[in-house]
């Protein structure tokens, strides 16, 4: 007997791909240095990889854009740096095709480490649904105080 194994979806925001956040909030609500946030928006950017656009002249990043954001700041965290390539891992995490969607609960990502001469040497797992449910309320927080 073949089984498939339910899955439970977090629901989307109405506020999600709201352009409302800039760069210092969004650090903040990372608790990260803006130098290092605004370093992987411009990588991310030279990419082809969309985590913000401007809204009147200054950049925004939208909940989905900053929650990209958010799972390299948890990698960084591990201590890890993060090169283009777990930026471009990052950002396919978190899209199902070209639409932009959140995780399911307990989806995690498994990634490999390389050394400079690309060969894997560690494997990270990161927990992407939790990544989400630590950065959410922090989300809706700020939103709702701005009246955004």
């Amino acid at each position: 007997m073949n089984s498939t194994p339910g899955r439970i979806e977090l629901a989307q925001p109405s506020w999600l791909h709201d352009a409302v956040i800039s760069p210092k909030e969004a650090a903040e609500l990372l608790d990260i240095n803006d130098d290092t946030l605004r370093t992987w928006m411009k990588t991310a950017r030279i990419m082809g990889i969309p985590v913000s656009q401007k809204v009147d002249g200054r950049q925004r990043l939208n909940a989905h854009g900053t929650y990209i954001l958010a799972i390299l700041a948890a990698l960084r965290a591990a201590e890890i740096d993060c090169a283009p390539y777990l930026i471009r891992a990052a950002h396919a995490s978190t899209r199902d095709g070209d639409v932009p969607r959140l995780p399911h609960l307990f989806e995690a990502i498994a990634l490999n480490e390389q050394d400079s001469a690309g060969k894997p040497i560690a494997q990270i797992v990161v927990d992407l649904s939790q990544v989400w449910l630590e950065l959410e309320p922090k989300l809706k927080k700020l939103m709702e105080s701005e009246g955004k």
